[in-house]
């Protein structure tokens, strides 16, 4: 049960660093409305879940050289595997390297905290 609550507790913010990420860069558009933005949430849940371990495994010694700096890359590919796959998700091609890098940061960052987080709660 616990499990569940933090699945819905990481779908919300995963939800909310999305609509932040719209909200805040140029390029980065969300469309539909709230249904649509919790199917991609949820989509970039369960691709943080299942893809984002992989890649960090093959990306492990590029992270490790780069003092964690490639972790970077791992949420730029899985936004960009988001992006392929959602159709109420829109980067834009003029600043796209500006709007993915900053847009991972962004959902980077609220991860980052949602894991600091459950890890004190434990």
């Amino acid at each position: 049960m616990k499990s569940l609550s933090f699945l819905i507790v990481t779908i919300i913010v995963n939800a909310f660093a999305l609509l932040t990420a719209d909200y805040f860069l140029s390029g980065f558009s969300l469309g539909g409305e709230l249904s649509d933005w919790i199917v991609v949430a949820t989509v970039l849940t369960v691709l943080n879940i299942l893809l984002k371990p992989l890649i960090k495994l093959f990306l492990g010694p590029i992270i490790i050289l780069t003092l964690g700096l490639a972790y970077l890359l791992v949420n730029w590919l899985i936004l960009y595997i988001l992006d392929i796959v959602s159709h109420n998700l829109n980067i834009a091609s003029e600043d796209y390297i500006w709007t993915m890098l900053y847009a991972s940061l962004i959902i980077g960052f609220a991860n980052s905290l949602l894991q600091w987080a459950h890890g004190r709660d434990n």
